[in-house]
């Protein structure tokens, strides 16, 4: 515990909002210890009503993951949280293999998610190699991105081979974020920049 103070301490002096994932029933504690509105849920638990209805009780919006998940079970689970409390949900889109290969993404789910949860916000967890799945994502409307972080993928444990370091982070961030520049609006008519070329 006093190693998630330092770290909450920390994320606030750089304006970075601290988030955990709540893995089970006794983890719940730490919901109300470090004063969280916001945490995660793993895929693992999306069939956990249990910890769905706790953890709803005790904050003001979950990121839910749904890898894995069916449409039955994403519903059931929603059901459990918007019955426990009024907390906002963000689903995130995400398949469960580490990495992911780009022809198992299958991101047009999220324009499913879209269709079908238009209360929720939709995310993409993202555990492909590269940009190129998380600009994709971009340009479907996802309202978050989760990427794996890593110092080093030399170091030992299950995700740090293929997660990010900070060098190729700031460039998957810059890939994003021009990516939304680019997209515009959907309405057509000419641009600032093609006034003066009009004319």
């Amino acid at each position: 515990i006093d190693d998630f103070v330092e770290l909450q301490q920390f994320c606030e002096t750089l304006d970075i909002m601290f988030l955990l994932t709540i893995a089970d029933l006794s983890s719940c504690s730490l919901i109300d210890i470090l004063r969280l509105r916001r945490v995660k849920i793993g895929s693992t638990n999306i069939t956990n009503h249990w910890l769905l209805q706790e953890v709803s009780t005790r904050v003001d919006s979950i990121i839910l993951s749904t890898g894995a998940s069916t449409f039955d079970e994403i519903e059931s689970a929603l059901t459990v949280i918007h019955e426990a409390g009024s907390c906002d949900v963000t689903l995130l889109h995400c398949t469960v293999n580490y990495p992911t290969d780009l022809s198992n993404l299958n991101l047009l789910s999220i324009s499913y998610l879209k269709q079908h949860f238009p209360h929720c916000s939709i995310g993409f967890s993202d555990h492909s190699i590269g940009s190129s799945a998380a600009i994709c994502a971009s340009t479907l409307g996802v309202s978050c991105i989760e990427k794996h972080f890593t110092l080093s993928q030399f170091m030992s444990g299950p995700d740090h081979s293929f997660s990010i370091n900070p060098t190729e982070f700031s460039e998957f961030k810059k890939a994003v974020d021009h990516t939304i520049i680019s997209l515009g609006s959907i309405s057509k008519s000419p641009s600032v920049s093609e006034k003066g070329v009009r004319k």
